[in-house]
Protein backbone atom coordinates (compact mmCIF):
# COMPACT_ATOMS: atom_id res chain seq x y z
CA UNK A 1 0.00 0.00 0.00
CA UNK A 2 2.72 2.63 1.31
CA UNK A 3 4.69 1.48 -2.48
CA UNK A 4 3.04 4.33 -3.81
CA UNK A 5 4.24 7.11 -2.30
CA UNK A 6 7.61 8.23 -2.73
CA UNK A 7 10.54 7.51 0.11
CA UNK A 8 9.61 10.84 2.02
CA UNK A 9 6.15 10.70 2.24
CA UNK A 10 6.17 7.11 3.88
CA UNK A 11 8.34 8.04 6.05
CA UNK A 12 6.64 11.91 7.15
CA UNK A 13 3.04 9.87 6.86
CA UNK A 14 4.17 6.67 9.52
CA UNK A 15 6.15 9.12 11.31
CA UNK A 16 2.88 11.28 11.73
CA UNK A 17 1.03 8.05 12.69
CA UNK A 18 3.40 6.32 15.22
CA UNK A 19 3.33 10.09 16.87
CA UNK A 20 -0.28 9.76 16.75
CA UNK A 21 -0.48 6.88 18.32
CA UNK A 22 2.64 7.24 20.61
CA UNK A 23 0.51 10.18 22.12
CA UNK A 24 -2.61 9.24 22.56
CA UNK A 25 -2.30 5.46 23.89
CA UNK A 26 1.60 5.91 25.62
CA UNK A 27 0.27 8.60 27.64
CA UNK A 28 -3.12 6.27 28.42
CA UNK A 29 -0.43 3.64 29.20
CA UNK A 30 2.01 5.39 31.35
CA UNK A 31 -0.50 8.15 32.91
CA UNK A 32 -2.02 8.31 36.48
CA UNK A 33 -5.25 9.26 36.79
CA UNK A 34 -6.79 13.03 36.84
CA UNK A 35 -9.48 14.35 38.90
CA UNK A 36 -12.25 14.76 38.71
CA UNK A 37 -13.01 12.70 35.32
CA UNK A 38 -10.05 10.42 36.26
CA UNK A 39 -8.76 10.63 32.48
CA UNK A 40 -4.90 9.23 31.74
CA UNK A 41 -4.39 11.16 28.54
CA UNK A 42 -3.64 14.79 29.74
CA UNK A 43 -5.38 17.72 28.50
CA UNK A 44 -3.68 19.12 25.18
CA UNK A 45 -2.02 15.83 24.63
CA UNK A 46 -5.31 14.66 22.86
CA UNK A 47 -5.25 17.86 21.13
CA UNK A 48 -1.88 17.22 19.78
CA UNK A 49 -2.97 13.83 18.64
CA UNK A 50 -5.49 15.06 16.48
CA UNK A 51 -2.71 17.42 14.85
CA UNK A 52 -1.06 14.82 14.25
CA UNK A 53 -3.47 13.24 12.22
CA UNK A 54 -4.34 16.90 10.07
CA UNK A 55 -0.56 16.93 9.35
CA UNK A 56 -1.01 12.98 8.16
CA UNK A 57 -3.97 13.90 6.08
CA UNK A 58 -2.27 17.23 4.57
CA UNK A 59 1.07 15.23 3.84
CA UNK A 60 -1.63 12.26 1.79
CA UNK A 61 -3.12 14.80 -0.05
CA UNK A 62 -0.03 16.39 -1.08
CA UNK A 63 1.05 12.78 -2.48
CA UNK A 64 -2.04 12.81 -5.06
CA UNK A 65 -1.98 13.16 -8.23
CA UNK A 66 -3.15 16.89 -9.16
CA UNK A 67 -6.31 15.84 -10.54
CA UNK A 68 -8.91 13.00 -10.25
CA UNK A 69 -11.05 11.05 -7.77
CA UNK A 70 -8.33 10.50 -5.56
CA UNK A 71 -7.00 14.06 -5.15
CA UNK A 72 -11.03 15.02 -4.47
CA UNK A 73 -11.61 12.70 -1.85
CA UNK A 74 -8.31 13.49 -0.40
CA UNK A 75 -8.77 17.03 -0.21
CA UNK A 76 -12.14 16.08 1.26
CA UNK A 77 -10.80 13.77 4.00
CA UNK A 78 -8.08 16.37 4.87
CA UNK A 79 -10.34 19.26 5.41
CA UNK A 80 -12.76 17.00 7.41
CA UNK A 81 -9.83 16.20 9.57
CA UNK A 82 -8.93 19.62 10.26
CA UNK A 83 -12.09 20.63 10.82
CA UNK A 84 -12.57 18.26 13.25
CA UNK A 85 -9.41 19.16 14.72
CA UNK A 86 -10.93 22.41 15.40
CA UNK A 87 -14.09 21.26 16.63
CA UNK A 88 -12.05 19.00 19.18
CA UNK A 89 -10.96 22.17 21.35
CA UNK A 90 -14.55 23.90 20.35
CA UNK A 91 -16.22 20.57 22.34
CA UNK A 92 -13.94 21.63 25.20
CA UNK A 93 -15.20 25.11 25.42
CA UNK A 94 -18.89 24.66 23.94
CA UNK A 95 -20.66 21.49 23.22
CA UNK A 96 -23.04 23.07 20.57
CA UNK A 97 -20.49 24.62 19.01
CA UNK A 98 -18.40 21.78 19.13
CA UNK A 99 -21.55 19.35 16.86
CA UNK A 100 -21.75 22.50 14.75
CA UNK A 101 -17.70 22.02 13.97
CA UNK A 102 -17.76 18.25 13.23
CA UNK A 103 -21.07 18.66 11.57
CA UNK A 104 -18.96 20.54 9.03
CA UNK A 105 -16.66 17.98 8.66
CA UNK A 106 -18.95 15.12 8.42
CA UNK A 107 -20.57 16.72 5.30
CA UNK A 108 -16.64 16.89 3.84
CA UNK A 109 -16.24 13.10 4.75
CA UNK A 110 -19.44 12.48 2.78
CA UNK A 111 -18.81 14.11 0.22
CA UNK A 112 -15.75 12.24 -0.24
CA UNK A 113 -17.11 9.18 -0.08
CA UNK A 114 -19.62 9.88 -2.00
CA UNK A 115 -17.78 10.99 -4.91
CA UNK A 116 -15.25 8.36 -4.61
CA UNK A 117 -17.68 5.72 -4.68
CA UNK A 118 -19.17 7.86 -8.04
CA UNK A 119 -15.54 7.33 -9.35
CA UNK A 120 -15.38 3.76 -8.70
CA UNK A 121 -18.61 3.20 -10.63
CA UNK A 122 -20.89 -0.30 -10.40
CA UNK A 123 -22.53 0.85 -7.39
CA UNK A 124 -26.27 0.13 -6.97
CA UNK A 125 -28.91 2.24 -5.57
CA UNK A 126 -30.62 -0.23 -3.10
CA UNK A 127 -26.70 -0.84 -2.06
CA UNK A 128 -26.22 3.24 -1.68
CA UNK A 129 -28.92 4.57 -0.02
CA UNK A 130 -30.03 0.75 1.77
CA UNK A 131 -26.71 1.36 4.01
CA UNK A 132 -27.78 5.18 4.14
CA UNK A 133 -30.84 3.97 5.29
CA UNK A 134 -29.68 1.41 7.80
CA UNK A 135 -27.58 3.51 9.31
CA UNK A 136 -29.45 6.28 10.42
CA UNK A 137 -32.17 4.51 11.37
CA UNK A 138 -29.60 2.60 13.97
CA UNK A 139 -28.34 6.21 14.48
CA UNK A 140 -31.85 7.39 15.80
CA UNK A 141 -32.01 4.10 17.76
CA UNK A 142 -29.07 4.24 19.66
CA UNK A 143 -30.24 8.71 20.22
CA UNK A 144 -33.88 6.77 21.76
CA UNK A 145 -31.74 4.76 24.13
CA UNK A 146 -28.76 7.10 25.30
CA UNK A 147 -30.50 10.43 24.97
CA UNK A 148 -34.04 10.63 24.72
CA UNK A 149 -34.63 7.65 27.80
CA UNK A 150 -31.93 9.70 29.54
CA UNK A 151 -32.73 12.15 32.71
CA UNK A 152 -31.86 14.82 30.73
CA UNK A 153 -33.71 14.28 27.76
CA UNK A 154 -36.49 17.08 26.26
CA UNK A 155 -33.95 19.79 26.26
CA UNK A 156 -33.03 21.80 23.20
CA UNK A 157 -29.46 20.26 23.19
CA UNK A 158 -30.84 16.68 23.06
CA UNK A 159 -33.06 17.48 20.14
CA UNK A 160 -30.18 18.98 18.48
CA UNK A 161 -28.13 15.87 19.61
CA UNK A 162 -31.01 13.86 17.30
CA UNK A 163 -30.00 15.54 13.88
CA UNK A 164 -25.78 15.25 14.87
CA UNK A 165 -26.51 11.57 15.34
CA UNK A 166 -28.09 11.20 12.80
CA UNK A 167 -25.22 13.07 10.58
CA UNK A 168 -22.69 11.05 11.99
CA UNK A 169 -24.67 7.86 10.72
CA UNK A 170 -25.16 9.06 7.65
CA UNK A 171 -21.15 9.41 7.52
CA UNK A 172 -21.11 5.13 8.81
CA UNK A 173 -24.04 4.61 5.75
CA UNK A 174 -21.92 5.78 2.88
CA UNK A 175 -18.93 4.23 3.81
CA UNK A 176 -20.64 1.05 4.63
CA UNK A 177 -22.23 1.28 1.41
CA UNK A 178 -18.48 2.04 -0.59
CA UNK A 179 -17.39 -1.12 1.41
CA UNK A 180 -20.12 -3.51 -0.14
CA UNK A 181 -18.82 -1.71 -3.21
CA UNK A 182 -15.42 -2.22 -3.13
CA UNK A 183 -14.37 -4.00 0.29
CA UNK A 184 -10.83 -2.62 0.77
CA UNK A 185 -12.36 -0.06 2.32
CA UNK A 186 -13.60 -1.74 5.13
CA UNK A 187 -11.26 0.22 7.25
CA UNK A 188 -12.90 3.58 6.48
CA UNK A 189 -16.74 1.86 6.99
CA UNK A 190 -14.56 0.75 10.86
CA UNK A 191 -13.33 4.37 11.35
CA UNK A 192 -16.66 5.95 10.51
CA UNK A 193 -18.18 3.07 12.86
CA UNK A 194 -15.76 3.71 16.01
CA UNK A 195 -16.84 7.69 15.40
CA UNK A 196 -20.59 6.81 15.70
CA UNK A 197 -19.80 4.76 18.70
CA UNK A 198 -17.43 7.84 20.19
CA UNK A 199 -20.04 10.28 20.21
CA UNK A 200 -22.80 7.57 21.45
CA UNK A 201 -20.62 7.81 24.54
CA UNK A 202 -20.33 11.60 24.87
CA UNK A 203 -24.20 12.00 24.72
CA UNK A 204 -24.24 8.93 27.33
CA UNK A 205 -21.91 11.66 29.22
CA UNK A 206 -24.10 14.40 28.98
CA UNK A 207 -27.71 13.10 29.18
CA UNK A 208 -27.22 9.79 30.77
CA UNK A 209 -24.73 9.73 33.30
CA UNK A 210 -26.13 6.98 35.07
CA UNK A 211 -25.42 4.54 31.68
CA UNK A 212 -22.04 6.35 31.87
CA UNK A 213 -21.16 5.49 34.94
CA UNK A 214 -21.50 2.03 33.83
CA UNK A 215 -18.25 2.04 31.50
CA UNK A 216 -15.36 0.47 33.82
CA UNK A 217 -12.96 3.17 35.71
CA UNK A 218 -9.95 1.77 33.91
CA UNK A 219 -10.90 3.25 30.82
CA UNK A 220 -14.22 5.48 31.56
CA UNK A 221 -11.90 8.71 31.45
CA UNK A 222 -10.58 7.87 28.24
CA UNK A 223 -12.88 5.72 26.13
CA UNK A 224 -13.99 8.69 24.28
CA UNK A 225 -10.40 9.46 22.71
CA UNK A 226 -9.74 6.02 22.82
CA UNK A 227 -12.76 5.22 20.44
CA UNK A 228 -12.93 8.36 18.44
CA UNK A 229 -8.72 8.63 17.87
CA UNK A 230 -8.31 5.15 16.23
CA UNK A 231 -11.64 6.74 14.28
CA UNK A 232 -9.94 9.92 12.56
CA UNK A 233 -6.81 7.35 11.73
CA UNK A 234 -8.46 5.23 9.74
CA UNK A 235 -10.27 7.53 8.43
CA UNK A 236 -7.31 9.51 7.26
CA UNK A 237 -5.12 6.74 6.11
CA UNK A 238 -8.24 5.34 4.01
CA UNK A 239 -6.60 7.42 1.59
CA UNK A 240 -3.86 4.92 1.44
CA UNK A 241 -6.14 2.49 0.15
CA UNK A 242 -7.14 4.81 -2.78
CA UNK A 243 -3.87 5.48 -3.55
CA UNK A 244 -3.01 1.91 -3.82
CA UNK A 245 -6.54 1.45 -5.71
CA UNK A 246 -6.57 0.08 -9.41
CA UNK A 247 -9.24 1.00 -10.57
CA UNK A 248 -9.28 4.70 -9.47
CA UNK A 249 -5.28 4.88 -11.13
CA UNK A 250 -7.01 3.26 -14.29
CA UNK A 251 -9.53 6.53 -14.25
CA UNK A 252 -8.65 9.38 -16.46
CA UNK A 253 -8.75 12.38 -14.72
CA UNK A 254 -11.73 14.62 -15.39
CA UNK A 255 -10.14 18.34 -14.34
CA UNK A 256 -8.25 20.06 -12.25
CA UNK A 257 -9.34 20.91 -8.53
Amino acid sequence: MLGVLSRGKKLLVAGLDVLWGGLLFGSYLVGKPQPPRGNRIPIGVDLLSSAALVGAAWALRSATPPSGPVRRFATRIAVGMSIGAVSDVLMKVSVPAGMAGFSLGHIAYISGILGLSDALGGSTPLRRYGAWAGWIGLGLLGWAVVVHAGPKSGRPLSWAALGYCALLASTAGVATGLSLQRPRYAPLLLGSTLFVLSDLIIAMRIFNPELFARIPDSVRGDIIWLTYGPAQALIVNSVLVALADPLLRATPAPGQD
